[in-house]
């Protein structure tokens, strides 16, 4: 009778294209991969409260009802919370175990796999060159740690759009971005939504930011480094190592003129490119 449950399911996600349920995939594996995705828990829950998924039992058979019984004792099935499928259950995740250890034998070692996986594996970041543009300003004026953030001063939006301006070319010049952006979008009009609109960037172990400022780069140690290089340098020619120096050194030390600071110490610069 647990078949019968978890076939109820099964063809209830196909016919849904619940995130283009795969043919050759377990449910429960399903689950697993996408139950942190946004939108999707709501999405299966509602599922859980159709008709299509449930099993409606007011049966005079004795052998039936003790099935049931047991199913729902055991944990396998669970009755709808549904108020208009009364008599109504539907397989839980336990049951969908239970069920597909039959045909998948290592089900366990593939359920603990993938969820290790997505607890542990490092993720993968591909980061846009506006982005690239804005980790190169805050190292090229040395804020590399929360203890010397940059904080953005409105007056000076001007000054700040000029220098995003300057370092594009530079990334430009020895292929770390691929191609000038469009500055007359919305998101890049003005320097405080040049630092608010970005996509990956924020998500990164290198990147410190608060709502408005101030923003820093985490390098303070050599595993977020490498991290960095990971993310700058894959299309870097280092063969140009040197001229790429001298390039940040010039534009740093323009910057910090500019803004009237103290001119940065970049010395630990080429030792992280």
């Amino acid at each position: 009778m647990l078949s019968k449950f978890y076939e109820k399911l099964y063809f209830s996600l196909k016919e849904k294209k619940v995130k283009e349920f795969p043919v050759n995939d377990t449910i429960s594996l399903h689950f697993v991969k996408n139950v942190n995705k946004r939108g999707y828990d709501k999405i299966v829950k509602q599922l859980f409260h159709e008709k299509s998924v449930c099993i409606h039992f007011n049966t005079q058979h004795k052998a039936d009802r003790d099935e049931i019984k047991r199913l729902e004792k055991t944990g396998f099935i669970m009755e709808c919370t549904s108020p208009d499928l009364p008599n109504s259950f539907h397989i839980t995740f336990k049951g969908i175990i239970e069920h597909e250890k039959e045909k998948f034998t290592e089900i366990y070692d593939m359920i603990t796999n993938e969820i290790d996986k997505s607890l542990f594996q490092e993720v993968k970041y591909t980061l846009n060159d506006k982005e690239k543009i804005i980790c190169y300003f805050l190292l090229v004026l040395g804020r590399i740690s929360k203890d010397n953030p940059f904080k953005l001063d409105r007056s000076k939006e001007d000054l700040a759009m000029k220098h995003f301006k300057q370092i594009q070319d530079v990334l430009l010049e020895f292929g770390i971005i691929d191609k000038e952006l469009d500055w007359t979008i919305s998101g890049n009009s003005n320097a405080f939504k040049f630092f608010s609109k970005i996509v990956q960037l924020n998500k990164t172990p290198i990147y410190k930011f608060s709502k408005g400022g101030p923003w820093f780069l985490d390098l303070s140690n050599e595993r977020r480094k490498e991290i960095f290089r990971e993310l700058f340098l894959v299309k870097f020619d280092r063969t140009k190592k040197y001229d790429f120096q001298q390039n940040i050194s010039r534009i740093s030390a323009d910057f910090c003129i500019d803004y009237g600071y103290p001119i940065t110490d970049l010395s630990w610069f080429k030792n992280l490119i």
